[in-house]
Formats: C-alpha cells, structure tokens, sequence
C-alpha cells in the first residue's frame, strides 16, 4: 500500500509511466491496481531466461531464488527504458540489486528491517529508531542517500488535507477507531471487538475497519452487529475516520504514521517482530501507547480505562504525535525522484548574457553580499576568470532544456564553498533541494577528491536555512557544512 500511495503521487508529479511488478499478486490488489490506471507485470519463472546457478532457496519472503527472481524481473522488463526500480521486499538485498543494475537508471530501496546490505541509490525507511542514521551505516554505499523517519511517511496525501481541518485531541472522548491492517490474519480486530464489548461505552462511537483481503473479516462483520459497533471493508476515506476519533487502536505498520499525522491518541499492538523496536520506542517519546501484553481482554481495557480517566495523557499524546509527522513524506520522496529530470552541465559563454540578467534580479540581488546592480563590464570579466578557473565550478541546471538553476563551487583543496539560486521567472518552486542535489552529484563525480562542502549563507534568508538544512548540512557556527560521504 506504500508503494500504490508512492505510485499514486508520482502519477501526479512526475512524468512516464509506473509498473508494478510482482509475482502471484492477490486479486484484489490487481483490481487495485487497474482502478488506479497503474501497470501490473506478473513474473513467471517459465518464461525467460534460466539462472545458472544452482542456488537454494532458504527465504521466507520469495518463493524462488534471489537470481532466478533478478532474471524474471530482467525479463519482464526488457522492452522498458527503465529510469527507477523501486524495491520494497524485505527477501531482497544487494545481490538481486546488482543483478538489475543493468537494466535502471537508478535503484530506489524501501526497507525498514536494516538487517541486509543494498546496492542502491537511495534508501527510505520512514519508521522512528533511535539513532536511525546509523542502522545503515554499514549496509548501503556511501553515495547512498538515507531517507529516514516518519518526515518521508508513505501517506496518502489525503491525510495531509484532513489534518488541516482539525486540532490535537482535547480529551474528550466521543468515539473509538479500531484498523489493524488490510490483512490482520491474527485476527487482532476481532479480539478488540471482544475486550471492548466488556467496557461501558454507551453513547461512544466504535468504527472497525478492515481491508477486502482480511480472512476473517466475515466474523469481524459479525462481532460488529452484535455490539451495535460499524463495520467498514476497504473504504477509501478512512482519514475521515481517524480524525473524528478520539482514540485509536490497531498495529504498528504504516497506519501508525497516517494516525500520527492526525493525531490520534493510539494504543499500539506489536502483531511482527519488525515492529518491536518501532513500537517500544514510540512509546518512550509519548508518541503512542504500547501496553505488554499478558491478557488481551484486560490489557485493552485497562489502557482505555487509562486514556478516558486521563485527558492531559490523551492531549500529549495527540500533540506528540501532530509534531511527528505532517502527512508531506510522499509528496517529499516524489519531488527527488522527480529529479532525474534535471541535467547539470558547465557554464559556457554563451550563457554570460542570461546569468547577468539573473544576477541583476531584484529576488537574487536581495539575498546576495553584493545587492548592488553589476555592470555587464564587470560581470563578463568575472564571468570569464570563473569559467577559466580550475578552482571553480559554474554549473547551470535545466529541466526539459529549460535552466532552473545555478550553481558554484569554490574549491581550496579538499573542500568545496557552494552557492546556489534558483533562476527568477522559472517554474522552480520546491526543486530548489533538486537543482541542489544534482550539483552535489556531479561534484562528486567530477571532483571525487573533495571531501567537504560549505555553504555561507546570510542572516534572515530562511529559504537557504531551510534548502540546506533539508539536504543533510550541519550547522557550524554561522555556516552550513555537509561530508561528501552523505552525497
């Protein structure tokens, strides 16, 4: 589901098309799938080529061997000019990674168990660890670029817009949402059903969802008409639900981020193992509750018990919980994936005229040392030592042929001084992190002996705090520095 709210936003934002591939999808998350206009590719091992290896398969979570796979997945895309593979299967690592590396552009890895090294580009893992920056450490490459917390949430932005309309919870206790996945094959919601219809809830509002896929859902549907509680099967405005709620009950996958966002005072059940870490600490930052649990029935009730008899708790958590996450991760990773768009290349002179006109803007001027306007003189005898420099880099960024940004380096031995504007007039807003991005990358392709970058930037200009800040700079008295080693 992260990966269709993923798919979804870059339908939106970027251009080309999505395929999924997968093998033996559900049904029901093909029709997914077709509703939303997205390709589905089934994998079939008697297609193909044939792997040559001889390779046991010993992995829970793929039925066929990591190289038989690669060669499927190779396969069923060779008629595509492949720009991203983005892998989300916790039975897939950097030896299944190597092998399609051939046949994509970039590799784009979803993972959250830090547990297997990648060969990838990029890693997202949205959950909240303690120090999280160094579950990876030792697992990706050092030009990977992490992507980690609940900031980069796969959230459908829907949770966004319904979080403009509401306030963290105030106390008071109106109704109870109970969501434990679209699968649940525990059957935790019927479980909860049971240890709620043991509370006094009269006049109190219980909503239990569960998705089309959910093996038990007919019993579930059952337990709700006989405590008078609503039953809902794979609805599409379950942020409605949320946020009306006053407190929330289900397990610690992705939903926990979509209640986070809404601020949703949740008890939180570990129902996997690769949720305990998540869950445990959570908890210890007042981000939800997560009771140990010995007897489901009494826990359940004890810990709602809780929540109803302690407003400032159910306050607190829901404040907490607001701050985590904005609901803006999707958008976030589908504005860097939309970066392969954007081209950097040198500075030649034919470009003087055009970047003195932007340097005279009144927006770049504003933000400059300099703010005074530059006469064309002095401008092309700058313009000419910088591009005959060997110290200095002039790059100028486009997207579609079209210059959005520019960028420089000032290099002194192993370090790089960057500075960067966006060019008035173009349609670049939030590529400002993109155009920043690309130039990193081709320093460290082009200057792979710089170790460091600088950036300087003056007082009250909250847009270069922010663009720097967000790109992985450290703050160092009054300038931004950021190792070449996190590029």
């Amino acid at each position: 589901m992260r990966c269709m709210t993923l798919a979804a936003q870059l339908k939106q934002s970027a251009s080309g098309s999505i395929f999924f591939a997968s093998r033996e999808l559900p049904s029901y998350l093909q029709l997914a799938l077709s509703s939303a206009k997205i390709h589905y590719i089934e994998l079939d091992s008697n297609i193909g080529m044939s792997s040559t290896e001889d390779e046991t398969v010993n992995n829970e979570w793929l039925p066929v061997s990591q190289s038989r796979d690669a060669l499927d997945t190779s396969y069923a895309l060779k008629d595509i000019d492949v720009d991203w593979i983005i892998i989300d299967h916790y039975g897939l690592d950097e030896n299944w990674e190597k092998s399609v590396r051939k046949i994509t552009k970039h590799i784009f890895v979803i993972d959250d168990l830090a547990n297997r090294p990648h060969d990838c580009d990029y890693l997202l893992d949205q959950n909240f660890y303690f120090e999280s920056d160094k579950r990876y450490k030792e697992l990706v490459p050092t030009h990977c670029t992490l992507l980690l917390g609940p900031k980069y949430a796969l959230i459908r932005p829907q949770f966004a817009i319904q979080r403009k309309s509401i306030t963290p919870k105030n106390g008071d206790f109106s109704g109870i949402f109970v969501f434990f996945g679209g699968v649940d094959s525990e059957d935790y919601t019927s479980k909860t059903i049971t240890a709620l219809s043991q509370l006094t809830l009269q006049g109190i509002k219980v909503d239990v969802v569960v998705g089309s896929g959910n093996p038990h859902k007919n019993r579930v549907a059952a337990l709700c008409r006989d405590y008078s509680y609503i039953y809902h099967e794979q609805i599409d405005n379950i942020e409605e639900l949320m946020g009306s709620a006053s407190i929330g009950i289900g397990a610690g996958g992705s939903a926990t981020w979509e209640r986070c966002c809404l601020g949703l005072p949740t008890i939180v059940i570990c129902i996997a193992d690769n949720q305990r870490e998540l869950i445990a600490y959570g908890a210890s930052k007042g981000i939800f509750l997560c009771p140990e649990i010995n007897s489901y029935d009494s826990d359940i009730k004890l810990h709602i018990s809780a929540l109803i008899k302690n407003p400032n708790l159910c306050i607190a958590l829901s404040e907490n919980s607001m701050n985590l996450v904005d609901g803006k991760g999707v958008s976030r990773v589908a504005r860097l994936i939309d970066t392969t768009k954007l081209a950097v290349r040198l500075a030649t002179t034919a470009d003087s005229q055009s970047i003195f006109n932007w340097r005279n803007d009144e927006s770049i001027r504003s933000v400059s040392k300099n703010k005074s306007l530059i006469s064309f003189d002095d401008h092309e005898k700058w313009f000419l030592k910088v591009i005959s420099s060997d110290s200095k880099s002039l790059l100028v960024c486009h997207d579609a042929n079209v210059p959005v940004g520019i960028v420089r380096f000032d290099i002194e031995s192993e370090t790089a001084e960057v500075s960067i504007y966006r060019v008035p007039g173009a349609l670049t807003q939030g590529k400002g992190q993109h155009i920043l991005k690309c130039a990193e990358e081709w320093l460290r392709v082009n200057q792979p002996h710089i170790t460091t970058i600088n950036a300087h930037v003056l007082p009250g200009n909250e847009s270069s705090v922010d663009l720097f800040s967000n790109s992985g700079y450290k703050l160092d008295y009054f300038s931004y520095q950021k190792s070449i080693d996190n590029i």
